[in-house]
């Protein structure tokens, strides 16, 4: 006797064009996210803190969908549906999911435990405002960042050099 298989996408998946991801199935282009809504906005001008979420729990091979991430995120949300997302809530959920830490506020807290993370979120403010962004480690120095430059599939940097590059202030932190 004969077996069907479904094939089941998750619904916002079918939403974005396939250029949001890159080939792995990570969310790189935060720009293409505007049909997905966050708090009173939009997920392309409030999402990144879902988007590195998602992509974060992909890697640790979590089964979570992008609607889940989403309507938890936005569960207790106290600011998030104005603001964007809170590290400290972020943190909170991700740390239901996976055994994860979070760095003091400071730059060199954050080169220091980027030493022994393999993946995590990292939250800096670039010139347009605050930003979460996926890594995950590619060899000892050098990591490959995620969502950071909308659409770029190979963002390889060190931390330092990424944040030397992208961050205009010294308050960082790090979800590893």
């Amino acid at each position: 006797i004969g077996k069907d298989y479904k094939k089941l996408i998750e619904p916002y998946r079918n939403m974005l064009s396939a250029s949001a991801f890159e080939e792995s199935g990570f969310i790189i282009n935060q720009s293409l996210t505007s049909c997905i809504p966050f708090g009173y906005f939009n997920s392309k001008e409030k999402g990144c803190g879902w988007i590195a979420a998602f992509n974060l729990l992909r890697y640790c091979n979590s089964s979570e969908d992008m609607q889940d991430i989403i309507r938890k995120l936005e569960e207790n949300s106290l600011f998030g549906k104005v603001a964007g997302q809170s590290v400290y809530q972020l943190y909170s959920y991700l740390h239901s999911k996976l055994p994860v830490h979070m760095t003091l506020p400071y730059r060199s807290e954050v080169l220091k435990r980027s030493r022994e993370a393999e993946c995590g979120i990292l939250l800096y403010t670039h010139s347009k405002g605050s930003h979460y962004v996926f890594f995950h480690r590619v060899n000892d120095s050098t990591f490959h960042f995620y969502n950071g430059v909308y659409g770029r599939r190979q963002h390889l940097a060190s931390m330092e050099e990424y944040l030397d590059r992208y961050s205009i202030f010294p308050f960082t932190r790090l979800i590893y």
